[in-house]
């Protein structure tokens, strides 16, 4: 049996005819949406960082791991990828910039044209959290990781050890830092103690800040100045601090900040140097530390700062870009953050080790999974997400999702060929049953959007509905129609004070939001099961027919917190909506399979961050809830679903008998299990998938699950679900015993 983009590895359980089958590995993808067509053919898709995904029309991965500009940082372009694996830290060769090493899983490589092209060294001797390079000499290089610092004196042919200090603490060295002008000197940080070596790693002493103990203060990057021997800039738990003897004696800075760091200097800018406080507000000093001014309008908490070795006016950070020496700042066309590098031999020049966009891909699946029938990657140079699928009668099937890249591949006669904003855009993708691209658009928005669903009516018009953004904060849900063709917008609208954390669309065209309202103003109807809020935080529900006319609204929750996460519409149009409840008086129908708040959990559900190692053991109680409205909006049953702790449902699907799929995770040992295929909670937070009947009141089946599932979940006319869960696994369960 062959391995492919789902070859069956595995059965986990069979009861007569009803078996549970976990489907492969999809190389380096994260499943996030799962249908099936007519015939019974699976439909996957999601993001990979892959670039060799199992494609069956030549496609490629257009994000590749490292990427170049050619005018100082304004715009960027594919450069290249390792020949295995992805690379995680990059340096180049200060004295030859056209030397850069690069490391990862599959071991290290060199290129010798600037990133153009790569050419392994070594095998994986260790995993290399750092390169650093000898800055006279492009042959001796420095890896580092928690075991260690390992140097290299012949361009990473072979390794050895020089500081196995590090190894107790099993933490990576903050930085390692070499003295331009004396190479054999090396400065570097573990855990709360400054090292440093004037013999190119053989001996190592500790040296203290002044005002510095060793109480985890002491914990900023060396940096040297590259035109003044001897002057060095540390950063500590008291302020900047400055050395003009090579480090024999420091004085400290008289910043109008506590303290901050790293410290940049550039030799394109004499005495100058750029540091960031510990607010994250960047400052510049003209006169070596002396004074320092403000540059407010720089992006706070972005600690990656470059200057462009042939203009000092050019500053960049992982995602903003300046040319007036940070006076104001643009975004980078680079959405996907990565280390920046100039070449110094090539003005203008500068390579970015970018993380790989996570490009979308759509996959088509026989009904067994064992053989691709279609699968292709699916985005632009800055990545792609897809988040929903649908099919339809013949075949075709329809992605959504969203993307950074300002090339994402439309098709001619689009209904928006160009993204309607700066960042973040949605896109719909429509394909014929033999997997040929049939047309592909943006969706207009007047803000950044992320679409959530996908749905097709009977004319072969696409609605996609989503999240709507002011600024950072989700503020409504959008709902887009477009014509068969995808050459135009039929309808563009969206309902206010609704974060929409999931749509779904029937037959018509109708659709029905779920999610919050993030500033409590959610209108319901009159017919509402629940006119007005009853806590701070209630799930809403909204339904709108193919117009986007409002037809029904409604608030859902008791005393406490709920959150609706999914949403599935029946063919009669009953909604089912489910998610989290905190509320022991949610409105949990009569005779419903659960009908009491049963989380009351003994022990630690989590841990809240305190800032320092560890954290604040904290008990989350919540269970799941399952509720079910006709067409028109009514009652039909609610029922709490879990355990003793904490349990959180990600995904619901129904099928034409009203039985409902839900899948999720908990951490309660006392979840409900019928016929499980896995009886054991054996890890914190386990997944779970359960069949509920259409009824509410009995559980058809019930399990544990290895792994964690996303929102992908569908289910077949025999009863079965298809689940996507971590490490691009998907999981087929029987619906019944």
């Amino acid at each position: 049996m062959k391995w492919t983009i789902a070859a069956l590895v595995c059965s986990f359980a069979a009861w007569g005819d009803h078996s549970a089958t976990r489907l492969g590995d999809v190389l380096g993808a994260n499943v996030s949406a799962v249908a099936l067509d007519p015939a019974g053919n699976i439909i996957a898709a999601g993001s990979t960082t892959s670039f060799q995904f199992p494609v069956t029309n030549g496609t490629s991965n257009p994000s590749t791991n490292f990427i170049v500009s050619d005018d100082h940082g304004a715009t960027w372009r594919t450069l290249s990828n390792l020949p295995a694996g992805t690379a995680f830290t990059f340096a180049a060769a200060p004295s030859s910039p056209q030397v850069v090493y690069a490391s990862g899983l599959s071991g290290a490589f060199r290129s010798a044209d600037g990133g153009a092209s790569w050419t392994a060294v070594s095998p994986v001797p260790f995993q290399a959290a750092r390169l650093t390079v000898d800055p006279a000499r492009a042959d001796v290089l420095y890896g580092s990781n928690s075991t260690g610092i390992y140097r290299s004196s012949d361009a990473g042919l072979t390794w050895s050890n020089i500081a196995a200090f590090v190894a107790p603490y099993q933490m990576t060295p903050l930085y390692l830092v070499i003295d331009p002008f004396h190479t054999d000197t090396l400065y570097t940080h573990v855990v709360f103690q400054d090292y440093r070596s004037f013999d190119g790693g053989k001996t190592w002493s500790t040296y203290t800040l002044p005002g510095v103990g060793n109480d985890g203060t002491s914990a900023g990057a060396v940096a040297f100045d590259p035109l003044r021997p001897g002057v060095i800039y540390a950063t500590g738990g008291q302020g900047i601090f400055r050395s003009g003897d090579g480090g024999q004696n420091w004085s400290r800075l008289n910043t109008p900040f506590t303290y901050g760091g790293p410290v940049t200097v550039s030799a394109a800018a004499p005495g100058v140097i750029w540091v960031r406080d510990q607010l994250g507000v960047l400052y510049r000093s003209s006169d070596q530390g002396q004074s320092f001014t403000a540059l407010l309008a720089a992006p706070r908490n972005e600690f990656q700062l470059v200057v462009d070795p042939s203009n000092a006016s050019i500053l960049m950070t992982e995602g903003h870009r300046s040319t007036d020496g940070g006076a104001t700042w643009q975004p980078l066309t680079l959405a996907r953050t990565g280390t920046i590098a100039f070449d110094g031999t090539a003005s203008g020049r500068a390579i970015a080790m970018a993380n790989p966009g996570g490009d979308g891909f759509v996959a088509k699946l026989d009904p067994s999974g064992e053989k691709i029938l279609f699968a292709t990657y699916l985005g632009g140079f800055n990545g792609a997400s897809i988040s929903a699928i649908a099919t339809d009668s013949a075949g075709s099937f329809y992605v959504t999702g969203a993307t950074f890249s300002s090339d994402f591949p439309v098709t001619a006669g689009a209904a928006l060929s160009t993204p309607p904003a700066a960042g973040n855009n949605s896109f719909a993708a429509k394909f014929d049953s033999s997997g040929n691209l049939v047309y592909a658009t943006y969706l207009p928005a007047d803000t950044p959007a992320f679409a959530l669903a996908i749905g097709v009516d009977r004319q072969g018009s696409a609605s996609v509905a989503g999240i709507g953004f002011t600024g950072v904060n989700p503020t409504r849900c959008f709902f887009t129609r477009l014509s068969p063709d995808g050459g135009s917008v039929l309808v563009q609208t969206a309902f206010e004070h609704i974060a929409c954390s999931a749509v779904a669309f029937d037959a018509a065209g109708n659709g029905v939001a779920v999610g919050s309202s993030p500033d409590g103003a959610f209108l319901a109807t009159s017919d509402a099961i629940q006119p007005a809020p009853k806590s701070a935080h209630n799930a809403v529900v909204v339904k709108f027919d193919s117009a986007g006319q409002v037809q029904y609204a409604t608030w859902i929750g008791g005393s406490a917190i709920e959150n609706a996460n999914a949403v599935a519409v029946d063919s009669d149009g009953n909604i089912y909506v489910a998610g989290i409840t905190k509320s022991k008086d949610f409105p949990a129908t009569d005779g419903a399979y659960q009908t009491r708040f049963t989380a009351d959990c003994p022990y630690a559900t989590g841990l809240n961050p305190t800032g320092f190692i560890g954290g604040i053991p904290v008990i989350d109680n919540q269970n799941g809830f399952l509720t079910k409205l006709d067409a028109g909006g009514a009652l039909v049953f609610s029922t709490y679903l879990g355990g003793n702790c904490n349990d959180t449902i990600y995904a619901v699907a129904v099928d034409a008998g009203g039985d409902a799929w839900i899948a999720g995770v908990t951490d309660s040992s006392t979840f409900p299990l019928v016929w499980p295929l896995e009886e054991y909670n054996i890890s914190p937070y386990r997944g779970f998938a359960t069949r509920v009947a259409g009824s509410g009141t009995w559980l058809w089946r019930s399990t544990f699950l290895s792994g964690m599932p996303s929102k992908a979940l569908a289910r077949d006319a025999a009863g079965n679900a298809y689940l996507g869960v971590s490490n691009g696994v998907l999981i087929k369960v029987g619906g019944q015993p």
